[in-house]
């Protein structure tokens, strides 16, 4: 008679992953058709998810309470996985979209949909697929096309001394 769990062979997964990121390109495109849309939220999902290197839930669940500074720089104060907390340096133009997207408000989410709740990562979603698709990038998009977009991007720039520019589930090679 078995063991239970410990007879159970498990699959073998690629240790490189088999999904590509977007290209420069395509990532630009896309940021440009996030600049043009009449939501501004949208221009700051894309900039904090390809050039912060957030994750959905962390772009999404960011108040306006959690911007700061630190050491002279502004940063965002993001709860990753497993609610651990980090701050991330925000660049100019990362800033400069979030500050935007925000506008007067002083309190609250700093992503809202276009009825003015807080977006989730289903509308996260969905928002930067259109947006993707109004760019022209025909890349098979799937539920985490925002990761590999992510991962790809969020990379390009050597992090702040004494920061992490991106989350630990990012490790580049150079780091």
């Amino acid at each position: 008679m078995g063991k239970g769990a410990r007879d159970v062979r498990r699959p073998t997964v690629p240790a490189e992953s088999p999904a590509l990121g977007l290209s420069h390109l395509q990532f630009e495109a896309t940021l440009t058709a996030a600049k043009a849309s009449s939501n501004d939220c949208d221009f700051a999902l894309v900039a904090m998810l390809g050039l912060l290197g957030l994750r959905i839930f962390e772009a999404t669940g960011s108040n306006i309470d959690d911007l700061g500074e630190e050491h002279g720089h502004r940063v965002l104060r993001v709860q990753g996985k497993g609610d651990k907390i980090g701050l991330v340096p925000l660049p100019p133009a990362v800033g400069r979209a979030i500050e935007r997207a925000i506008a007067s408000r002083t309190a609250g989410p700093i992503l809202l949909t276009s009825k003015g709740t807080r977006m989730d990562r289903h509308c996260a979603t969905r928002r930067s697929r259109r947006l993707s698709e109004q760019a022209g990038v025909s890349e098979n998009n799937q539920p985490y096309e925002d990761d590999r977009l992510r991962g790809r991007n969020a990379c390009a720039q050597p992090p702040i001394r004494g920061w992490s520019s991106s989350p630990a589930h990012i490790s580049p090679g150079w780091w």
